[in-house]
């Protein structure tokens, strides 16, 4: 019960700042708002087997626990505990799905920034002795 009140105060705070945008953010293309650091707040991540939902999990992270940098040039920086720990390259499809080239995965999602809040949510399927599996992955990070 008490994950659910967590996650459920998240999701409120979340539609707050989205709901209330900044127009000075609004002037700037995406792209130009993804540039710097990016401290990650919460995740969400919801499981699905053949359409049914059969989990979730919520975590929340302290200040410096993990911190992407995107760089202009298309190239970022994560940080563990204010350590620098591996570098991944980035780039946008369309007007607001990025794709993220870690050494060990490829995460593409769909990103929305407002009031200096980052939502990032992506999905990943794939099938395994005839169930078709979907992991639904949302996170929130706040610039720094």
């Amino acid at each position: 019960m008490k994950k659910n009140f967590k996650f459920l105060s998240a999701v409120f705070i979340a539609l707050i700042f989205t709901s209330a945008g900044c127009k000075k953010d609004a002037d700037k293309p995406l792209i130009e708002l993804l540039l710097g650091r990016w401290e990650m707040q919460s995740a969400y991540y919801s499981y699905y087997e053949n359409g049914v939902k059969t989990g979730e999990n919520y975590d929340t992270f302290g200040q410096n626990d993990i911190v992407y940098e995107f760089l202009k040039n298309g190239e970022g920086k994560i940080y563990e505990d204010g350590t620098f720990k591996i570098s991944f390259s980035w780039s946008f499809e369309g007007e607001s799905v990025v794709t993220l080239e870690k050494p060990d995965e490829v995460i593409t999602g769909e990103i929305s920034i407002e009031n200096n809040i980052l939502n990032f949510t992506g999905s990943f399927t794939y099938s395994q002795s005839g169930i078709n599996f979907e992991d639904v992955k949302m996170y929130t990070y706040k610039r720094i």
